[in-house]
């Protein structure tokens, strides 16, 4: 069995998201800020890494728009599975 290497390496205000992400006592989390901010990759990075700690689990990732979902965040979301050697059908 191969052991994934998970590792993230966020910006500062990523950083300050992540650990509002992480604590026991956030119900919700707004993110802002301009075109390349990070804020996609973030929920990105974290929806994955909840999935992996629980398995069989379902989360969400949208946008007003689907076209623009398809066109950013879900590509978005391939591009980080894919740094993290993770593979569609496998994990």
């Amino acid at each position: 069995m191969s052991t994934l290497a998970i590792t993230i390496n966020p910006t500062k205000k990523q950083d300050e998201a992540w650990s509002y992400l992480e604590d026991e006592v956030t119900t919700e989390l707004l993110l802002g800020g301009g075109a390349g901010s990070g804020r996609s990759r973030t929920i990105c990075e974290w929806e994955i890494k909840r999935a992996l700690r629980y398995p069989g689990s379902r989360g969400l990732l949208g946008r007003s728009v689907l076209k623009s979902l398809k066109a950013s965040t879900l590509l978005t979301f391939f591009e980080a599975a894919a740094h993290w050697g993770l593979q569609a059908g496998r994990h």
